[in-house]
């Protein structure tokens, strides 16, 4: 019984001991864990129940860690430095470590700025996460050759570190492993490092050298080019100031030139079509950059913080924009963007500065005018055709998808194309187009207006009428839905040329043609649209009819389709005969109204200006009568 007692009490005090201190024991100033008793190991620890409760007290100057410690009569040996074991030990100066240690734990040594040289054994395995975090005073580090992994933030803010080696054995090198090294001015990445977290290397701006052996299976330093490649994706995920980027990289990656304050000048070539996140934050020395054509997208605050940076160049294929790819960077007065449709942009504004002087391509001004964000500069201009934007001769195919992003000049450009039929055809082309050019042999027409009648007053239209006014002069707009229709057989093969012309950035546009109920919306396209992508929508088929896409088939380029929904927005109820054949009728003409399909004019239809039809009409209304307004 005396026994028992003996026991629980022992474990009472055991007990008691550990609620006012973390370490099991203390020898000679250095405070130790029992890691094992079987296995007789130690860790070195803190002094206390947290490691912050005697923070800066109980380590100082030079500490020798022993192989081997013994206490009460029983001999450990010392495998690791534990977490947080040194943690903000300010006034420690060196530390020994012995080959014995295996483990250097997580935040070992974190904020020890005093502390200037550390040689780590080769019994070393795991140096972990934040290991030596916010040493500002480290100089040099000799890593171990039994060293596989650098964990996270291992040696962040290690500004006074000049230069660092790294082992054959490391197999891993942790996210932001070594950000904020500016004192660092070269790294050697060995063949068996298969795995570089992000921002490993970020504002390190003192690097001029990085380099990747020659073997390594998974980076490399094409070129070099003095920055770390992963190959197989073409990524640059780390540079530094005397970076050139191969033309091979499709890619610049997360954070990659991050805090390169020395960075004066950086020539991104054509094959990137990409910008991470933060990939060139804070680069402040940089003045200028263009960013080529090849380029669609810019990720969240790619340039931001660029303090230095006055001109900027947005090539044309950027048709998306992150958060912020420009924030800060107050000293920007110039920014050019060089795609007709401005880039779409997140709900945080890209830039800081609306007072420097956005130019955009010729004729974008309005649309750079109506769009968020970009809107908010109070100069926008427009660019001048520049020399290279300039065709002798420009050659339009009917059915070909036409794709420019950008405005040029031509000396003549020509497009062919033949029609179907002696009907109306869709006419929609990227130039302005004199009407006698073509006056001869075409008959040319607007869309005026678009309407369906309830006929037989069931609630659903049964017939659809398209109203077009013919041209008789003046210059067709570019990039505008217009009617043509040849005039006698041989005039079916269809070839215009126009000299001295403005070819157009492509683009859909549209003509609106609403009613009281109903939304009609006639638009032009230079892509290739399906039957499936057009469902419910109608076109002129090749017999000359608005009607819906067969299934399988495709609208071409330089087509028109229409849409049609209830203002509002409730089920549209249109009948598929009206569906299927819509009639096209022009105005103006000796017999008032041409009906092109269906054949038969109707006569004596009196519609309302709801779109119903009426058998008598009120004495003094306003009415629709044959496609004409009439008051009775």
């Amino acid at each position: 019984m005396n026994k028992i007692k003996s026991l629980v009490l022992a474990a009472i005090g055991w007990l008691c001991s550990m609620s006012v201190s973390a370490e099991d024991f203390e020898v000679d100033g250095i405070y130790y864990n029992i890691l094992s008793s079987t296995d007789m190991t130690v860790e070195v620890t803190y002094r206390g129940l947290y490691d912050d409760n005697y923070s800066n007290e109980e380590y100082s100057g030079d500490i020798t860690i022993p192989e081997s410690v013994t206490y009460n009569g029983n001999t450990f040996s010392v495998t690791s430095i534990g977490d947080n074991a040194f943690d903000w030990c300010t006034s420690l100066t060196s530390v020994e470590i012995p080959n014995s240690v295996t483990r250097v734990g997580n935040k070992a040594f974190w904020n020890c700025s005093s502390l200037t040289s550390v040689e780590i054994p080769n019994s070393v395995t795991s140096i972990e996460d934040g290991a030596f975090e916010g040493c500002s005073g480290l100089v040099s580090v000799v890593i171990g050759n039994s060293v596989t992994s650098i964990g996270f933030s291992a040696f962040l803010g290690c500004s006074s570190l000049t230069s660092v080696e790294i082992p054959n054995s490391v197999t891993r090198v942790g996210e932001r492993a070594f950000i904020g090294c500016s004192g660092l001015i070269s790294v050697e990445i060995p063949n068996s490092v298969t795995s570089i977290g992000s921002s490993a290397f970020s504002d390190c701006s003192g690097l001029t050298s990085i380099a990747v052996a020659e073997d390594n299976p998974t980076y490399d330093s094409r070129n070099n080019c003095n920055a770390i490649i992963e190959t197989q994706t073409n990524t640059l995920i780390a540079g530094c100031r005397e970076t050139t980027i191969p033309n091979s990289v499709t890619s610049i990656g997360y954070e990659a030139f991050r805090g390169c304050s020395g960075l004066t000048s950086l020539e991104i070539p054509n094959s990137v079509t990409s910008i991470e996140y933060a990939a060139i934050w804070g680069c402040g020395d940089l003045t200028s950059v263009e960013i080529p054509n090849s380029v669609t997208s810019i990720g969240d605050w790619a340039f931001a913080a660029c303090s230095g940076l006055t001109s900027v160049v947005i090539g044309n294929s950027v048709t998306s924009i992150g958060h912020g790819p420009f924030a800060d960077c107050f000293s920007l007065k110039s920014i050019t963007s060089l795609n007709s449709t401005p880039p779409v942009t997140t709900d945080i504004s890209p830039f800081s500065n609306y007072d420097a002087t956005l130019y955009v391509p010729f004729g974008a001004k309005d649309a750079y005018s109506k769009t968020m964000y970009w809107k908010d500069f109070t100069n926008i201009e427009e660019l001048a055709l520049s020399p290279d934007e300039h065709y002798e001769h420009y050659e339009l195919k009917d059915g070909v998808v036409y794709d420019r992003s950008s405005n040029c000049f031509v000396d003549r450009v020509t497009y062919t194309r033949t029609l179907p039929n002696l009907h109306w055809n869709a006419l929609y082309v990227p130039f302005e187009l004199p009407y006698d050019v073509i006056a001869d042999r075409y008959d040319v027409a607007y869309i005026n207006d678009v309407n369906g009648y309830d006929t037989d007053d069931n609630g659903t239209i049964d017939d659809l009428a398209m109203e077009i006014i013919k041209i008789k002069g003046g210059t067709l707009k570019a990039n505008y839905p217009y009617l043509i229709k040849a005039k006698t057989a041989a005039d079916k093969v269809l070839s215009i040329t126009v000299e001295d012309a403005t070819l157009y950035a492509a683009e859909e546009n549209s003509v609106d043609c609403s009613s009281v109920y109903q939304n009609y919306t006639v638009t032009g396209i230079y892509t290739k649209m399906t039957a499936e992508e057009l469902a419910g929508m109608l076109a002129i088929s090749t017999s000359g009819a608005w009607q819906p896409l067969a299934a399988g088939t495709a609208l071409n380029p330089f087509r028109l389709y229409l849409s049609i929904e209830n203002r509002d927005n409730s089920p549209l109820k249109v009948e598929t005969v009206a569906m299927s054949r819509m009639r096209i009728v022009e105005r103006g003409e000796t017999t008032g109204v041409e009906t092109i399909i269906p054949a038969q004019q109707r006569e004596d239809v009196i519609i309302d200006l709801s779109g119903r039809r009426v058998k008598q009409p009120v004495k003094g209304g306003l009415y629709i009568v044959n496609g004409k307004k009439r008051i009775f």
